[in-house]
């Protein structure tokens, strides 16, 4: 928000290892909405997390917590796809976040007031407790987040 860009954080699996989630940061450097990929700019090195997956979360009410206005991993349109090349190269399409200038958060066109993340442990390309999974809830505008487990 200080610089007044837009930033995208992408979710994908691991090219290179089914059990991987790779999360990468870019922002535009011209302060454009949908900027080429040659307008963006890494903000931070792709991060992998092993054994992990992501997980299609009910529409209940588990833990008491609000239905979500939108979920990461429901393959939605998004405003742009994104690929960083290094140290592999990894593209993020049905998972990417965009925050605008003023912090608001988009993962399809329209603005959202909480998206969820679910998450779940996997070794060897399989799920290891189906019914162990949690929920990363974020806060559209505020961006405060809270985990659940499920």
């Amino acid at each position: 928000m200080a610089e007044n860009i837009y930033v995208w954080v992408g979710v994908a699996p691991s090219p290179v290892e089914p059990d991987q989630l790779v999360i990468g940061v870019v922002a535009s450097n011209n302060g454009a909405a949908a900027p080429s990929p040659s307008d963006l700019v890494s903000i931070s090195r792709m991060t992998t997390y092993p054994n992990i997956q992501l997980k299609a979360l009910d529409s209940g009410t588990a833990n008491n917590r609000p239905l979500p206005a939108g979920q990461l991993a429901d393959g939605s349109s998004n405003t742009l796809e994104v690929t960083i090349q290094k140290p592999e190269a990894v593209t993020f399409k049905t998972a990417v976040i965009q925050f605008n200038q003023r912090g608001e958060m988009r993962v399809s066109e329209n603005l959202l007031k909480t998206l969820e993340i679910g998450l779940q442990e996997s070794v060897g390309g399989q799920v290891r407790n189906p019914s162990n999974y949690v929920a990363i809830q974020i806060q559209g505008r505020s961006g405060a987040v809270s985990v659940y487990r499920l």
